[in-house]
Order: structure tokens, then sequence, then C-alpha cells
């Protein structure tokens, strides 16, 4: 028990430390924009104010631009970040001041072992933007294998039977799109291992809790810490899992290129061989840092487009006879996915209405900037902007609404015929981001979804189970489907065979 001149000491400071943390944040370089969840009077650190971020982040948003519609800053569980609307996304994403990724790098330990597919920015991913913008980007390339392999996940998840059947809807789309994605990334050999399938949907979730729970040791203690933690152990034991799956595939390939005999495979192995150009890279961490930007996220696109199905089921007779048309006049290749225009206006609108983040552009300030309407961003600053106009009626009517015909007239207006469509960007949709930055995988998640669509809505009758409500959930900045959402799905007699081969 502390002397009373002890526990004068520490008082003073306790008292002192306080007092030295309120100067500076009223010195703070972003002090104009205000806090909009700040700490409490009672309240001594920032995990309050962070966990109502985590509970409460879009009426947060949204109360930061009721009272300051230049932007304010949130404390988040990343740390403090300044807001901006989505009127500054054009602007910032062109000025070069504004890099992307180092924000995402200090926030997922790349430089820590385990955390290296975490690695962002173009810096950094050279090799798999090239791979990325340069074969899969091209529908034309991957439709039937993917087809086929969505033939054989469905059959394998959900059966042939006529019967009504409850499966478990994140988790199994999940499941679904892994291995359709690891059709393209990975070829045939490793697409359907089960050991492969598991690392790909399990390494994201445990790569986000050994960062969230490395965040909250002291940044001096991190180094030794990294090594003790059970999640940084797990988290390193799948990237050597990864390896050790990998690894008698590429000896195998590499064996024949000794051989004279160069692999024939349609996939992101041999691309990425093909790009390096004999640069050398971690084919498991290549591997890994594409099935991380590409499975989870196309997986929450299709899993909140399955809900939107079933919510609205007066829409799936009229996607059903675009497809059949479509695959009448053009047969299986790129121009039908082009034509599939209610499928993307689908699409489009549930995105808008259930994005995957409320924050879908994040850059850090290099240099202090000044922007064009005298909005001073500080250097060194985070700064996220919103897609809070995704509800503006001023730019979509009757904004609550979920209208999948709503881009599809969009296209009919002058002007709005490339930016309606789905793999679009512009500052008033703000899906996949924007600007060079904008996600590179877009093109290949909308050939992926409207794939496996086809199949799905030409061969499944769906249905929610239970009354689980709501059906996503908020998580910070991002929105989530509820994991307890079950649906029933139903084998029923296509209209027309969809090429798989």
């Amino acid at each position: 028990m502390l002397a009373l001149p002890e526990w004068s000491l520490a008082a003073s400071l306790l008292l002192g430390s306080l007092l030295v943390l309120h100067v500076l944040s009223k010195n703070h370089p972003l002090r104009r924009y205000p806090l909009v969840n700040g700490r409490a009077l009672t309240e001594i650190f920032d995990s309050k104010a962070k966990q109502r971020f985590v509970d409460h982040a879009q009426s947060l948003i949204d109360a930061g631009f009721k009272h300051s519609s230049q932007g304010f800053r949130l404390h988040t569980d990343f740390g403090t970040k300044l807001v901006l609307p989505p009127k500054y996304a054009e602007e910032i994403a062109l000025d070069g001041r504004f890099s992307f990724g180092k924000s995402i790098d200090r926030e997922f330990f790349v430089d820590y072992a385990g955390f290296e597919p975490f690695r962002s920015g173009p810096e950094h991913n050279g090799l798999f933007l090239d791979t990325i913008k340069s074969k899969m980007t091209n529908a034309g390339l991957i439709m039937r294998p993917l087809s086929e392999e969505t033939e054989l996940t469905l059959r394998e998840q959900w059966t042939d039977s006529p019967e009504w059947h409850t499966l478990p809807l994140y988790t199994n789309v999940v499941r679904i799109i892994a291995q359709l994605t690891s059709r393209i990334f990975l070829g045939q050999e490793l697409c359907r291992s089960a050991a492969w399938l598991e690392i790909t949907s399990i390494y994201p979730v445990v790569g986000f809790e050994a960062a969230k729970e490395l965040r909250l040791w002291p940044r001096p203690l991190r180094p030794l810490v990294v090594w003790f933690l059970p999640s940084c152990q797990r988290l390193r034991a799948q990237v050597q899992r990864a390896r050790d799956v990998m690894g008698p595939v590429l000896d195998a390939r590499e064996a024949a290129r000794t051989n004279g005999c160069a692999p024939d495979q349609l996939d992101a192995i041999e691309w990425l061989e093909e790009k390096a150009k004999g640069r050398p890279y971690d084919p498991a961490i290549a591997q890994l840092t594409l099935s991380l930007a590409a499975v989870h996220t196309t997986a929450d696109l299709l899993a909140k487009v399955l809900l939107d199905l079933c919510e609205h089921a007066e829409i799936i007779p009229a996607l059903r006879q675009e497809i059949v048309a479509v695959i009448q006049e053009h047969g299986w290749q790129k121009s039908t996915l082009v034509n599939l225009k209610l499928m993307d206006s689908f699409l489009k609108e549930n995105q808008r209405l259930k994005p995957f983040s409320l924050i879908p552009m994040e850059r850090d300030a290099e240099h202090s900037v000044r922007l064009r309407d005298g909005t001073e961003i500080p250097k060194g600053t985070t700064l996220t902007v919103a897609n809070h106009h995704l509800r503006d009626p001023a730019i979509y009517p009757d904004p609550e609404r979920f209208d999948p015909y709503r881009f599809l007239k969009l296209r009919d207006e002058k002007g709005q015929e490339r930016t309606a469509q789905l793999e679009s960007t512009s500052p008033d949709h703000l899906g996949f981001g924007y600007g060079k930055y904008a996600c590179p995988g877009r093109f290949f998640a909308s050939s992926e979804v409207k794939i496996a669509l086809c199949h799905i809505l030409l061969k499944y009758d769906l249905q929610l189970v239970g009354n689980t409500t709501p059906r996503v959930g908020m998580h910070g900045f991002f929105i989530e489907v509820d994991p307890a959402v079950q649906f029933a799905v139903r084998r029923r007699a296509e209209e027309i065979q969809i090429p798989v081969a």
C-alpha cells in the first residue's frame, strides 16, 4: 500500500500527464475538425470511445456530417481518422500527395512474420497488380473454368435434392467462393483441396484477430510479443501450412519446366511466374495475398445478393428470363456477362444499400495539402472518404427503397451509360473505391459473381429460414452478414444448360 507522500506523487504524475495530453489535444493539427466520439468526462482513456465506434459507426458518421459537413474525426479501433465527405473523392484520388496502403501496412504489422500477405500498396504488390490487371480482368479467359467449378461446388454443397434443405448462408458462400477463386489462382490440383480451402478461408480471420490483439500491446514490446501471442503463432502456422500444401505442386511444375515441358495451366501460379520474369517472390505469400483480397470481399457481395434475392423474390423470374435470353443469343463468352444488364443493376443496387465498408477510400497525407476549397490536410493525417451519399435523395431518388432496375434505367441517361455499371467507379458510387487505387480485382469479382448467379438462379430455388433480424450488422466501418442467418435451397430444372467445358 502506498504511503501518503507516494500516493500524492503518483496522483501528481497522473494529473500532470493528463494535463499534457489536454494541452497537446488543444494544439492538435486537426483540432478544427470536431471529434464526434470523444471521451466522456468520467473516462481517462479512449477504450470506451473506440468501443462506441465499433458498435455504432454508422450513427456516429451520420451525426458527424450533420454537425460538420466538411468532415470530422473519429476514434476507431485502428486509431483516430479524419472522415471526409464524398465530394472530395475525385480530388483526393487524383492527388499524388496522398498515398495508399501505408495505414494498412501499419495496422496489420506487415514487417512481422505471418502478416506478410497483408502488405498493401503498389510499391509492394506490383507483381500482383500486373497479374490481376493483365490476366484476371479478361472474363473470356476465366469463364469456362469458373463455370465448371461452380457446377461442381454447387452440386457438392447444395446437392441435387429437389427437397428444401437448410444451409448456413455466409459460411457456405465463403466455401463456394474460396473454391471458385482457387480454381483461377491455383488450378485444379489445389482448388478442391480441403486443406487449401481451409487455409484460404481461415487465414484472414486469424490475421484480423492477431492484429487486433497485437495492437493492445505497447509499440516497443510488439517485436517480442509477436512471437508469443497464440493468435500470432496460429497465423505463422497458417503461412507455413500454405507452403507445405503448395510445395508438391510447385515442385512438380518446376520439374516439368526443367524437362522442357512447360505446364499448360490456366491459373495464377503460372501467371505470377510469367510476370515475375525471374524476380524473386514467395509463391505462398503471393497466393495468400491474392486470396486475402478476393475471397471474403467477394463472398460478402454474393451473400448479400442472396439475401436480397430471398427478400425480393419477385425479381427472380426476370433475372432467369434474362440469363436464358442472353445465353441463347451470345452463347457462353465474355459478351454474355456484359449483356446481363438487369443482373448487373441488381448487383450494383445491392452494393449501394449494403456496401462492404462505410469508408471505401483511405489515404495517408505524405505532405501537408490544401484542397481547392481551402480545406487543409496536415502531413501525416490518415483520412477516409465516406460513402453516406449512397442514400442521398439528391443522387438516388427514394434512396431507402431497393430498386433492382435503378441502374438499368440510369444507363439510358446521358453520361451514365458506363458509370451505372457494376465495375465502374465514380464519386457518386464508391463501392469499389475510386481513382488509380480503386479495387483492381473488381472485374474478376464481377465476373465470378455473375457466373455463380447464372448457375444458382437457373438451377435452384432459395428462401430464408426463420425470422433472423437484422440480417446484416455493423462492426466498425464494415457491414457484415449475420453469421446466424440460414437459408434453404432445392434443385429445380433449369431452362437451359450452361456450358462448363
